[in-house]
């Protein structure tokens, strides 16, 4: 679930789910599966106050990784971050200035 891009949260969020998720099972998580699911959290999209403070202080990601986020964060392109789907209220979004077209029909 944390690798599908309709997951619509802030990736904060998510990362603080999976944090206290981890702290539940009193850190008795296989490292791989740790792993595997450490790798689903976007780190690029998160605040820098952010990584440098509450995922530095988690300790569940090693500190060339926060640096790498950061980096990445400074070197793209906001449109070249790889986003989560967004809830957009009160807008409709299928309209040609988002992009959409009418495929068949009028």
């Amino acid at each position: 679930m944390l690798s599908h891009n309709s997951l619509c949260a802030k990736e904060v969020d998510i990362f603080e789910a999976v944090y206290r998720w981890y702290v539940d099972k009193d850190g008795h998580v296989p490292a791989e599966i740790m792993s595997e699911i450490l790798d689903q959290v976007r780190l690029p999209l998160m605040g820098t106050t952010d990584l440098l403070g509450l995922v530095r202080r988690s300790k569940l990601f090693h500190p060339d990784c926060l640096l790498g986020a950061i980096k990445t964060k400074k070197e793209c392109l906001d449109v070249d971050l790889n986003y989560r789907g967004q809830l957009v209220i009160d807008e409709n979004v299928a309209t040609a200035e988002h992009g959409a077209q009418v495929l068949t029909g009028e």
